[in-house]
């Protein structure tokens, strides 16, 4: 049971034993050949839309020199219009690539998460200064992960609370419980409707009253951050709060913990 729940979710089942009697064997062995054959489907879609955007980085950034080139002779509405498209779709194909290779898992190492979420948060007030604040419980919090994998995955729950909740102020929060980390971004945004909490993990999903065009972003950020959570056996949930708002939290299981966590 549990190895079918994974092929719906990470797609990373583990192989059953093809023992016992001949039925129940042959049952084992048509599920790995199942398993083994979806995974390949993922690894081929995932090379095959990095390559892709990849190849469509290069004629957009000539594209943009030659509208750079352009501008410097001629001033025109039209060629800043024609600019700022190339660098949305630039930053859309980034975001594309990211989605792609979030599903790449990344070697673990010992990891300090308190000083990793202050160095994130520092960052972030540097560009929306007074909005942010990191609560973190008073012990240490040390684990063996993939550190450059977490900090796109906060990264991602970040900017959608900066993007989404105005000039409200965002709260970052650790707590540790039972082996496991959990690690929250509270805004104080429009929210999200319970029966959405789940759909808009999905790629370019919009929530149309709030998450417009003249929010920005592609809406990509929330499916690479479940990518990335799914490909290291993490979990990332949303979930609406009492008093308005979006808390998205992320939990990293007890396999994870290092042995020096106190």
């Amino acid at each position: 049971a549990e190895a079918a729940r994974r092929i719906g979710g990470d797609g990373q089942a583990p192989q059953l034993p093809e023992t016992g009697d001949a039925e129940l064997a042959n049952l084992a062995h048509v599920f790995n050949e199942t398993s083994r054959q979806l995974q390949s489907r993922r690894e081929n879609q995932a090379t095959l839309l990095a390559g892709v955007s990849h190849d469509l980085r290069s004629p957009l950034a000539r594209m943009k020199m030659a509208i750079g080139m352009l501008a410097e002779e001629f001033s025109s509405p039209l060629l800043d219009r024609i600019e700022h498209d190339i660098t949305e779709m630039d930053k859309l194909i980034g975001s594309q690539l990211e989605l792609a290779r979030a599903q790449e898992r990344e070697m673990a190492e010992n990891t300090d998460v308190d000083a990793l979420l202050v160095d994130m948060v520092e960052a972030a007030e540097a560009q929306a200064p007074g909005r942010l604040k990191l609560h973190s419980s008073h012990t240490s919090c040390l684990a063996t992960l993939a550190p450059i994998s977490l900090r796109r995955c906060i990264g991602n729950l970040l900017d959608n609370a900066l993007r989404y909740s105005s000039d409200s102020k965002i709260q970052v929060v650790r707590r540790q419980f039972k082996g496991i980390i959990f690690i929250g971004v509270r805004d104080h945004g429009p929210g999200i409707p319970t029966h959405l909490a789940e759909v808009v993990f999905r790629p370019f999903y919009r929530i149309e009253s709030s998450r417009n065009r003249t929010t920005g972003g592609s809406g990509l950020g929330l499916a690479i951050a479940r990518q990335l959570a799914e490909t290291h056996g993490w979990k990332v949930a949303l979930k609406s709060r009492s008093g308005g708002g979006v808390s998205a939290w992320l939990l990293i299981p007890e396999i994870d913990s290092a042995p020096n966590s106190r």
